[in-house]
């Protein structure tokens, strides 16, 4: 009945480790696609090819940032050319080009706000998942020593009966 239970146990902790492992697999991809989408936000001017090169788990994500990043830009723009908007005045005939200026400047302000905010939500989901795989990771080797032990057991218990010690 002991052997019975022992290898029932057994058994129970060799599909934990395999569910574990499968579970640590599909972290590291969580994780990469993570850092290869913080790469791609983290340079300045994020394009269309940019985003088609992210993971496809994380596409529509992409798109919607870009999305949102040039919303933010136009608000941000529109914003700082109201609240200026006498100012170009002043500049006569060139008052078209100066303002054009400061909206480019002030969109591409907001649009750097933006993927900094993005960047730090991204910071944010990489380090719970590392946190994450740290933890099943501390689960994985709770489960491989309690697989050794049971296979000392194991070998113990065999080569006990081998001598004619143990039952049969």
């Amino acid at each position: 009945m002991g052997l019975l239970l022992m290898m029932s146990r057994k058994l129970t902790l060799i599909r934990r480790k395999n569910n574990i492992q499968y579970q640590m697999v599909q972290i590291n991809q969580k994780l990469n696609d993570i850092q290869k989408t913080s790469g791609v936000l983290a340079s300045d001017n994020v394009t269309l090819a940019d985003i088609a090169g992210m993971p496809a788990s994380l596409f529509s994500q992409g798109i919607t940032s870009l999305q949102q990043g040039h919303m933010m830009g136009m608000n941000w723009a529109n914003n700082v050319m109201m609240a200026s908007g006498s100012l170009f005045a002043q500049y006569g005939p060139q008052a078209q080009q100066m303002y054009n200026i400061a909206f480019m400047k002030a969109y591409e302000t907001g649009r750097t706000q933006y993927t900094k905010m993005l960047q730090a939500q991204i910071n944010e989901k990489e380090k719970q998942i590392e946190q994450e795989k740290l933890l099943l990771e501390g689960e994985l080797e709770t489960v491989k020593e309690e697989l050794e032990s049971i296979k000392l057991k194991d070998e113990v218990s065999s080569s006990v009966c081998h001598y004619g010690l143990g039952q049969q």
